[in-house]
This record gives structure tokens, C-alpha cells and sequence, in this order.
């Protein structure tokens, strides 16, 4: 399997990017994430900088914030021949998982990409529900207190 390593780390700086901040534990999960398919984590981990930075120069300079978010879009992310979507989907959602909360934001960021991969809503919907329930994560929909 050849992964787009770029492509990959462009999707998890988009997970770190939708709740806001990256915690210890999700830059963990992302070292799993890119190990567990045979990268390079240096390399990645510059490349998931440079993504994050990217992500939020490109929200800095939308004038309406909320129009920003409603206007979310990746382009075509192509993360090479061989790779396994569901896989790599429950990577990214044990990424979102990892600081033990879930946001609704997450979800939504987690089906943009997936919908950016051609990658079916199920799956990323049931790589979403696996991590969810292995990791004991409070799910924070918008308008919980």
C-alpha cells in the first residue's frame, strides 16, 4: 500500500481543526494512525502543522465565521491506491475520540472528509460508533449543558 501521507495529514489536521484545539492524547492517536500504516510520524506530524496552520489562515480570512463552517470543503482527498477506508476512518475517529469527548463539529468534519475520500457515510459513520464505544467518550451535541 502506498498512502498519500499529505493527503492523510490533511485530514487529521481537519479533525484537529474542527473542536478547536489538539490535545496530547489526539496527537497520540495520530502517531498510531500514521505507524500503524507504515509512515513516517516526523515527517507527518510537520505535515499536520503545516495543514493546521493552512486550515486556520483559510478561516481567518472568511469574513463570516458561520458561513465559513457551512461552506467546509476539502476538495478530493486521495489518500493513494490499496488504503483501507474503514481503517483509516477509525484512525481519525479514535483521533476525535482520544480526549475522552466528541463534538458534533467532529461528526461533521469526520462525513466532510469522508464524503471528500468517496468514502460511503456508513462507513465513516460506523468507524465513528467503534471508537465512540471503545473509549468511553461523552458525545457534546450542540445545545447540551
Amino acid at each position: 500500500m502506498t498512502l498519500q501521507i499529505r493527503s492523510l495529514a490533511r485530514a487529521v489536521a481537519a479533525v484537529f481543526w474542527a473542536d478547536e484545539k489538539d490535545t496530547p492524547e489526539e496527537w497520540a492517536s495520530a502517531e498510531h494512525l500514521f505507524v500503524e500504516n507504515g509512515c513516517d510520524w516526523e515527517a507527518a506530524k510537520a505535515l499536520i502543522e503545516e495543514e493546521i496552520e493552512d486550515l486556520i489562515d483559510e478561516r481567518d480570512s472568511e469574513e463570516d465565521e458561520e458561513e465559513a463552517e457551512d461552506d467546509l470543503f476539502f476538495g478530493v482527498i486521495d489518500l493513494g491506491p490499496g488504503a483501507d477506508p474503514f481503517k483509516i476512518f477509525c484512525g481519525l475517529a479514535e483521533i476525535s475520540c482520544s480526549d475522552k469527548r466528541l463534538t458534533w463539529e467532529e461528526i461533521g468534519v469526520l462525513h466532510i472528509l469522508g464524503d471528500a475520500m468517496n468514502v460511503p457515510r456508513e462507513i465513516v459513520t460506523a468507524a465513528v460508533a467503534r471508537a465512540a464505544n471503545s473509549s468511553g467518550v461523552m458525545v457534546e451535541l450542540e445545545g447540551d449543558d
